[in-house]
């Protein structure tokens, strides 16, 4: 286990060591951008030309109420959560490929441009779409599906309920994991789907400890936002409405750290694994 823990730093140490490589975040930079121009027209939802999309859309999910002030930053976090899953499947798969095939070169000390990331990536965007959609509905699953399970077999409690979402989302870290090097075989091996998934699984199988805390880890940052968005009510109650705002863009910036140290970290241990290699 010693010898396991060793190896995490290492690889986070390898993710610091690739800051040097501005290169590197050029597509997370972007796709923050794209969030937080997400974030402010849900924001500004009630102002042109966002009104003429976003108000049939919330009126429709969660009803007139939610179009009046201050209800709508009640519901804001889960709408914004929503979009922002769209937003993942359009563009953040392409992200993450580009990001690979930047850390890939970085780390064998080759020098990859934007245009050439993304050269890499869209002719293989349609085998990402299909991964990112099985992985999603997975981890959907997992993070509603077992707390709903659950709570049908035991009677109502705060605790528990908590204690249920914890073991969903324990479960949606899993699916993620076992999904973690689906991105690198696509890019760098270009596999097509099934040998992939195959090859994702046996990845995962032989190095399941390592692979989950470097899913887990970088997730877990999140997990203060995750409350804070929880506790939008009473935050609300005891502050100003826009305090919600606040709290997700600070999200957004979290979210680009995370990304970041798990995707490069998994290529980074991908890399190891095969050594021989170059890409």
């Amino acid at each position: 286990m010693g010898g396991k823990f060793k190896r995490l730093i290492w690889l986070w140490m390898q993710c610091f060591k690739s800051m040097k490589n501005v290169m590197t975040f050029v597509p997370f930079f972007l796709y923050a951008i794209l969030q937080v121009i997400l974030l402010f027209s849900l924001s500004n939802f009630s102002q042109g030309p966002f009104s003429k999309i976003f108000v049939p859309i919330i009126n429709k999910l969660f009803g007139e109420p939610a179009l009046h002030y201050p209800n709508f930053y009640l519901i804001l976090s889960p709408f914004y959560s929503q979009v922002n899953i769209v937003l993942s499947g359009l563009i953040g798969i392409v992200i993450i490929g580009m990001a690979t095939y930047l850390f890939a070169g970085t780390f064998n000390g080759e020098k990859h441009g934007f245009g050439q990331s993304l050269k890499m990536t869209l002719p293989r965007y349609g085998l990402l779409f299909i991964i990112w959609i099985i992985e999603t509905a997975l981890t959907l699953l997992m993070i509603i599906g077992i707390p709903l399970l659950l709570k049908d077999f035991f009677q109502p409690d705060y605790r528990l309920g908590q204690i249920f979402e914890m073991v969903g989302l324990l479960f949606a870290i899993l699916t993620a994991s076992v999904f973690a090097f689906s991105t690198v075989l696509i890019i760098l091996e270009k596999q097509k789907l099934f040998q992939a998934i195959a090859k994702t699984f046996v990845l995962f199988k032989r190095n399941a400890v390592t692979t989950f805390f470097l899913i887990a880890v970088p997730t877990l940052l999140y997990f203060p936002i995750n409350y804070l968005t929880r506790k939008a009510p009473v935050l609300i109650t005891k502050n100003t409405p826009e305090i919600i705002v606040t709290i997700l863009a600070a999200g957004i910036f979290v979210s680009f750290i995370s990304s970041y140290f798990q995707i490069g970290s998994i290529t980074r241990f991908y890399l190891l694994l095969n050594q021989s290699r170059k890409y």
